[in-house]
């Protein structure tokens, strides 16, 4: 499934060279004597000039990079980075110096410099390996030291290191004519809409310099889908991207975008699904290309489906090994009454995933509905209009995507709570208690004032259930009020505790949600919740993810951006009296659905 080589000085303490492999069956010695001959091909004989130019591109374009974002750089990155400097007794350097040093360091490196690198890094003191397994696994040290210490014999490894221009994409149409444009100046955003349909939103930000975010929406995302039908939206990250563009495979696809600030992230959003990414202005057009070709032009290449498949097979049972990982795996899908959109699939969706299967899905999504191109960052509309244009304007018109279920099932309250079960430590547990709500941006006003009220519920369970029980763990309460969908939203409560302190956990919880909807919060408590927030939302902003996540759909729903501007006028309107109401309204007795997350009962004797 994966394999991954790494270096690192760790804490004053060793130099080590780390491998990390994954099989893509249980098959792990065949895995372990696949790789020790590669690392055996490696330490006999030298890469070739082409390998590692292009490696010293790849490294090149982060330095420059670097650089370029030095400016606006995270204050919090910086203090890790001397942090690390300080406890492995090295330095640090500016961005420029860095670059300045790999700079000279560059047309340098032969195969021979590499070769003596290499035979550094797989020398000294073990190996020491560690085996993890789903199914206990007979004699494992026994059969972990003879993996290790069979003998081994060199692979032969054909590499393919020419590099691939953006030429090899399939063919574009003619660059797309812009047939509407609109601003809103005070925003800095510029609206657009190419003659085949696409649209483009563009926001200029100079403030994070050398920085372009990109998201490509497209269709109608979980709204396509049908709420009780198995789908395959959970391969679709793993696998759609790595299965290729046209006639090129990942590894072509990964020598043509080497050097290159270019990516490539699928999310399935509630009515659209979605491509993340980050580049740079002189890399913006081949990155829209890239996506642009995605949609058109996928290729269906069998390998990843595979790895996919293995890859969720093998982390199924983790899910069971914790209350958050029982809680990652079905929270999501309970808080929805069951929608299989939002349900992790289990072990018998997952072994009927095949390549046929998840072409049949994903082909029709990625071939209809509409697309919106947003690119938001340090580019100019001029630049961003004709990366767009050249790409995602060239396309043909595309068909309407159905819309199969445009609401979630609703979250069903039980007075009984729900029992999950883990294996893991018996003094850990988890319980949850969560409301229904509502959805849409019609009504921001009204979520804004369920967040306000998750602040301040938060410190309340805070100050009483660790501060004055003495607790050793801290609650989480979050309200999520989705925009894509007219409901779905929910208010909820979740703490990490003894199985023992459940019932104190409930009594809290509904004793809070009681007193909120009964008498508004004090002065100092709408302080406490509002200051904080103003302050995330005054420092969030100055950046253009802040921007996009925001702005996403208002080419076509100019809703949002009201929306927007209105967002802290609102935190500052909301009153105590607003949040009681709020809480009355929401937070009833009998409408909300609790869970436990408990540990698995041990047999007798054990």
């Amino acid at each position: 499934v994966r394999a991954y080589a790494g270096q690192e000085d760790v804490s004053r303490s060793a130099d080590m060279t780390y491998l990390s492999l994954q099989p893509l069956a249980n098959d792990w010695q065949t895995a372990v004597r696949d790789v020790r001959a590669i690392i055996a091909e490696a330490m006999s004989t030298p890469p070739d000039l082409a390998e590692i130019k292009r490696e010293e591109a790849e490294l090149y374009d982060a330095f420059q990079i670097g650089v370029e974002t030095a400016r606006t750089e995270a204050g919090a990155k910086l203090a890790d980075d001397i942090l690390l400097a300080v406890d492995i007794r090295e330095t640090v350097a500016s961005a420029q110096v860095a670059h300045d040093v790999f700079t000279g360091l560059r047309d340098k490196i032969t195969p021979d410099m590499v070769l003596e690198s290499t035979r550094r890094l797989f020398s000294g003191e073990g190996p020491r390996a560690f085996l993890t397994s789903p199914e206990p696994v007979a004699d494992a040290e026994i059969k972990l030291a003879q993996a290790f210490a069979a003998p081994v014999r060199r692979a032969a490894v054909q590499t393919a290191s020419a590099p691939i221009t953006f030429a090899a994409l399939p063919k574009q149409g003619k660059p797309g004519v812009l047939a509407e444009k609109s601003e809103v100046r005070e925003l800095d955003l510029t609206f657009g809409r190419f003659a085949n349909g696409v649209r483009i939103t563009h926001f200029h930000n100079p403030a994070e310099s050398g920085k372009v975010y990109v998201a490509v929406r497209f269709g109608a995302g979980k709204k396509a889908l049908s709420a009780t039908k198995p789908g395959l939206l959970w391969a679709g990250s793993a696998a759609l991207y790595a299965g290729g563009i046209g006639k090129l495979g990942q590894d072509q696809l990964d020598r043509m975008t080497s050097g290159r600030k270019i990516g490539f992230q699928l999310e399935a959003g509630d009515d659209a699904f979605v491509v993340r990414a980050q580049t740079r202005a002189s890399d913006l057009a081949d990155q829209l290309r890239l996506i642009a070709a995605k949609l058109q032009h996928p290729r269906w290449d069998a390998a990843p489906v595979a790895r996919a498949r293995a890859a969720f097979l093998s982390g199924l049972d983790s899910f069971e090994t914790s209350p958050q990982g029982v809680m990652s795996r079905d929270l999501e899908g309970l808080l929805r009454g069951g929608d299989l959109r939002w349900t992790t699939p289990g072990r018998r969706e997952i072994e009927g995933l095949t390549p046929a299967g998840f072409r049949k899905f994903w082909a029709p999504l990625l071939a209809s509905g509409p697309i919106e191109v947003m690119v938001f960052g340090d580019v100019p509309w001029t630049e961003a209009e004709a990366a767009a244009a050249t790409s995602f304007g060239s396309m043909p018109a595309r068909k309407a995507s159905p819309v199969v279920d445009a609401r979630t099932l609703p979250l069903v309250p039980s007075a009984t709570p729900l029992v999950r079960t883990h294996k893991g430590e018996a003094e850990r547990a988890a319980a949850v208690l969560a409301w229904p709500t509502s959805g849409g941006i019609k009504d921001a006003y009204e979520s804004r004032k369920l967040e306000l009220l998750a602040q301040v519920f938060g410190d309340r369970m805070f100050d009483q259930l660790r501060e004055a029980q003495g607790a050793s763990y801290s609650p989480i309460v979050d309200s999520s009020w989705p925009t894509g969908m007219d409901n779905g939203g929910n208010f909820v409560v979740i703490a990490q505790l003894k199985p023992a302190d459940l019932d104190r956990f409930y009594k809290l919880v509904q004793a809070i949600a009681a007193d909120l909807a009964a008498k508004p919060p004090t002065k100092d408590e709408m302080a406490r919740a509002v200051n904080p927030m103003k302050e995330r939302i005054a420092r969030a902003s100055t950046g253009s993810q802040f921007w996009l996540r925001n702005l996403e759909g208002a080419n076509e729903d100019r809703e949002r951006i009201n929306a927007l501007r209105t967002i802290l006028v609102d935190f500052n309107r909301i009153t105590p009296e607003d949040l009681r109401d709020t809480a009355k309204r929401w937070l009833t007795p009998d409408g909300a659905m609790k869970l436990h997350i408990l540990p698995e009962a041990k047999p007798a004797g054990r």
